[in-house]
């Protein structure tokens, strides 16, 4: 049976300890027995490279990242060809520095009700879900138009959390018949008719608006093709269902492990509240102030190192090509792994340990520019980029301004899967408001 299976149970168990493994067995491309299908793994970064950049135009997303249709159905992230490139022009404009700069209010706005609600209570918190709801909510109140309904909130997470965890046992298993019966697929497509009727009537509500307006969802109502044609209510909805779960889920996942990042490195909580308390000493950041909030950046983005929203990623070769030595038939599936780069002793000072000023600017101009890729990279890079790393700038400094951390109430455990990077049991912590006396240099823990 083993020898059937190959490698699949370690995919599906904890493919990030498969990925570590290789890396540092070997740099080469090494092909892997899945099922009945051979996948080429490759970690390296220059492999990365050619693949990413040098011949992206040879690599589709390939059949086992097709399986995420279920989630997203045709929208940007599966999307291939000229239909990409016309939807990835018309998404960019809300993501331009211009545009992120008005929607700081909107992020600030859902920063401090998260803020407040924490405040008001000395419950333990599953760091999260609470980032879950700190990114929906500014997610559809400033590109959508929505206003920010804990019910909507709650529903959505809920929605996406059970259709995430379906196509991560689907991508591995792509080599079964769409139809097979793998565990919770009648949850999933129940999941996914609820989503589409949700999102059909926020369709329709904007479509009744006087004004479409200037964020996503008003530009994907407006856009019109070379023929004067909108897009199809089929593809709308994929297209909705895409940037929300693209826009909220990677990004709380990052921002849950920064927070317990911080809560276990007291001189890195102790530096980032300092910043904050010296750039936003009160009141809400302007766009300025939020990019002037290096540290914290900093700490977010090695946070995304030893903990990347997507440890892999799939493509497809469409012709022969060669990566390194080895020889790539055209069809064949590639597993690349942006969890191993992160954690090679090659690339980085301190592999295995947090330490944000990895991210200084001398430190990123000596280090091959894709050891480092948790928003992908190349063509495909990921638009929401920017907003992701404002949000946590806007976060940090606004939380580690009112609260301390009082301590991590557990260990999480890494649920390593192909999708997004959670803790096994969640992220628990205990915060508390902060005594106005107390000092910027005193510490931001208290264990006990």
């Amino acid at each position: 049976m083993l020898q059937v299976l190959g490698v699949l149970p370690r995919l599906v168990k904890d493919p990030t300890a498969l990925a570590v493994e290789l890396m540092r067995n070997t740099d080469a491309v090494v092909p892997l027995r899945v099922g009945i299908k051979t996948v080429y793994f490759l970690h390296h970064p220059e492999h990365l490279r050619h693949v990413m950049l040098d011949n992206y135009k040879n690599y589709s997303k390939g059949p086992m990242f097709a399986r995420a249709d279920l989630l997203v159905g045709n929208g940007l992230v599966v999307n291939e060809g000229e239909p990409w490139l016309r939807q990835r022009r018309l998404m960019q404009p809300p993501f331009s520095p211009q545009r992120l700069a008005s929607i700081v209010p909107h992020i600030v706005t859902a920063a401090n009700q998260r803020i407040q609600a924490w405040r008001e209570s000395d419950r333990p918190l599953e760091m999260g879900h609470e980032m879950s709801i700190f990114t929906m909510s500014s997610l559809l109140n400033s590109m959508f138009g929505m206003p920010a309904r804990p019910d909507l909130i709650e529903r959505f997470d809920y929605l996406f959390g059970v259709l995430g965890k379906h196509v991560a046992l689907r991508a591995p298993t792509f080599f079964l018949p769409e139809g097979f019966p793998l565990p919770g697929r009648s949850a999933a497509l129940a999941a996914v008719d609820e989503l589409h009727r949700i999102i059909d009537d926020m369709v329709d509500q904007r479509r009744r608006s006087p004004q479409l307006g200037t964020d996503l969802l008003g530009l994907m109502l407006a856009a019109r093709d070379e023929r004067g044609e909108g897009m199809s209510q089929t593809q709308l909805r994929d297209e909705i269902k895409t940037a929300i779960f693209a826009g909220y889920d990677s990004t709380a996942s990052g921002l849950a492990w920064t927070w317990y990042m911080l809560a276990t490195h007291p001189e890195s909580a102790r530096r980032a509240r300092e910043e904050a308390l010296r750039i936003i000493p009160e009141g809400a950041p302007n766009a300025q102030q939020t990019q002037n909030l290096e540290y914290i950046g900093r700490a977010f983005q090695d946070t995304l190192r030893l903990y990347p929203p997507f440890s892999f990623h799939p493509r497809m070769a469409l012709e022969d090509d060669t990566i390194g030595d080895q020889h790539i038939p055209a069809g064949s599936t590639l597993l690349y792994s942006n969890y191993a780069p992160g954690r090679n002793p090659s690339f980085w000072d301190y592999p295995e340990s947090y330490f944000p000023d990895h991210f200084l600017p001398d430190q990123i101009s000596k280090r091959h520019r894709f050891a480092y890729m948790p928003f992908a990279a190349g063509p495909r890079m990921c638009i929401g980029m920017n907003m992701a790393l404002m949000e946590a700038r806007i976060m940090f400094a606004l939380a580690l301004r009112e609260l301390d951390i009082v301590r991590p109430l557990n260990t999480p455990i890494m649920q390593a899967r192909f999708g997004t990077t959670r803790a096994k049991g969640g992220i628990w912590l205990q915060l508390r408001k902060r005594a106005k006396h107390t000092s910027v240099t005193q510490p931001v823990l208290t264990h006990s």
